[in-house]
């Protein structure tokens, strides 16, 4: 069983910021769930590869990227 957890997407980008470097910039999300850090690297322009199991967790978070939408 797997355990999900719910972070805002101000969290997540004060988190990205915390380890952000200038020279080697890529955030890696093994657990994308429904892109929250993907959505906080793009706000930040930071390069994110986001790896999710769940196809449909894949989708929602591929559609929120591109709309641009992410409530939370």
């Amino acid at each position: 069983m797997l355990f999900r957890s719910v972070k805002p997407s101000d969290l997540m980008k004060w988190l990205c910021t915390l380890v952000r470097m200038p020279e080697r910039n890529l955030i890696l999300d093994p657990f994308g769930g429904s892109g929250t850090t993907a959505y906080a690297c793009k706000e930040l322009a930071i390069p994110c590869v986001m790896i999710e199991l769940d196809e449909a967790h894949c989708e929602t978070a591929a559609r929120r990227l591109v709309q641009g939408v992410l409530a939370l």
